[in-house]
């Protein structure tokens, strides 16, 4: 079942403004799962997400599941995938910026903003990726298999 709303971990803190105007460091981010109004993002991260997963299984001999396995990948393997594949990997992190950024991301209770999300580390955006693609988009393949 995928989720609505998941916490994020940085290995480093970053530093954001409250609304009292006090600047804080934290480690910790709330990622929302995309809503319609963040629908075009949302189709361009799936979209190259359903599209890398696609040209890796026809250019590599890949096994068929076994029986009764519905894992899916972590974050960690998704990042893999999205690496070796050919999609541009700068533009879709932008998209992902572009979403986080429009509501879809918070840091003690304030929106991440452009400026939060540019101090947060390459590795950690890259997580951030993975997590985030792993938590709500379901990725699994539909099933071909006719029912008995």
């Amino acid at each position: 079942m995928l989720k609505s709303e998941m916490d994020f971990l940085l290995s480093q803190s970053v530093d954001y403004t409250t609304k009292d105007g006090t600047i804080e460091s934290a480690n910790q981010l709330a990622l929302m799962a995309p809503t319609c109004a963040q629908d075009a993002l949302r189709i361009k991260l799936k979209q190259g997400l359903t599209r890398s997963m696609f040209e890796l299984s026809q250019s590599a001999k890949v096994s068929e599941p076994k029986e009764g396995d519905d894992s899916e990948p972590d974050g960690d393997a998704i990042i893999m995938l999205l690496y070796a594949s050919n999609l541009d990997l700068v533009s879709y992190k932008e998209t992902f910026k572009q979403l986080v950024t429009s509501g879809s991301g918070s840091i003690g209770g304030m929106p991440i903003t452009k400026t939060i999300f540019e101090r947060i580390t390459p590795d950690d955006s890259d997580r951030m990726l993975g997590e985030y693609l792993a938590n709500f988009f379901k990725l699994s393949a539909p099933s071909t298999k006719k029912p008995k």
